[in-house]
């Protein structure tokens, strides 16, 4: 038996063997109208990636993170001032250049009262700066405010610095 040219759609039956009942005729195949597309699909895409438009991120982030940091910062320089008057007036003008460490059981209640608003109020700020720098990476790092996180990454940099620079400064 040879097969039938290509495109040829005859349907013929297999030869009968001897002692087996005659197989049943198959139905012609139905014919189909030939498929029509959709058009407008684009391209297919990659899974995992989509073929919109990524959404634009919010500047929030950085801009509170920035805020947070700059604050903080000014709270941080302040309460270190406040630490140097409060232990200047404790233990006189010069107590550092001395090279002396302080003893504060001498320290009469009124001192330690002045010495203890600025004490909280800079571990306080301390600890929301870093709050506002890890936000500012964040910031940074994700797109969302990204100039402000940089900003507010220097900023959170320069508020010990200049924290230090005040309390030297007020030590002499």
């Amino acid at each position: 038996m040879t097969q039938p040219p290509y495109g040829d759609n005859a349907y013929t039956p297999p030869p009968q063997y001897p002692g087996q009942a005659p197989s049943p005729q198959m139905p012609a195949a139905p014919s189909y109208p030939p498929a029509t597309y959709q058009q407008g699909y684009g391209a297919p895409v990659a899974p995992g990636y989509s073929s919109e438009q990524p959404k634009q991120k919010s500047g929030r982030l950085g801009i509170i993170a920035f805020v947070i940091v700059l604050v903080t910062g000014i709270l941080f320089v302040v309460s270190m001032h406040g630490i140097m008057v409060g232990l200047a007036n404790a233990f006189g003008a010069g107590w550092m250049r001395t090279g002396t460490t302080p003893d504060l059981s001498t320290l009469s209640d009124q001192q330690l009262s002045d010495l203890q608003q600025p004490a909280w109020l800079f571990l306080v700020s301390m600890a929301a700066g870093v709050v506002g720098f890890i936000l500012s990476i964040v910031a940074a790092a994700t797109k969302r405010g990204r100039l402000m996180g940089i900003l507010g990454i220097v900023a959170g940099i320069l508020a010990p610095i200049m924290a230090m620079v005040v309390a030297m400064a007020m030590a002499n």
